[in-house]
């Protein structure tokens, strides 16, 4: 299992991010090999606020961004909100 904190995710997502790159083939690697993400409530508040602020992103649904990283867990997102 790997717990993902907001720097992940704003690796991710940003592509002038010095850890993009890097972000991406490895968060790639763990979803080939079916490795488990656990991202807290808190994480993914601090994390769409970030996006929000620095990328200017407007529309980000968190829901949309939980069932992302918990698409091959097998949890139902709908249910751990």
């Amino acid at each position: 299992m790997i717990f993902l904190d907001t720097s992940a995710v704003y690796a991710l997502a940003d592509k002038a991010d010095p850890h993009h790159v890097a972000a991406c083939t490895e968060f790639d690697l763990a979803l080939r090999s079916g490795e488990t993400f656990l991202l807290h409530n808190y994480i993914l508040v601090e994390s769409v606020a970030l996006l929000q602020t620095i990328l200017s992103v407007i529309n980000i649904c968190a829901s949309k961004i939980f069932i992302l990283f918990n698409c091959h867990s097998g949890l139902d997102p709908e249910s751990s909100l």
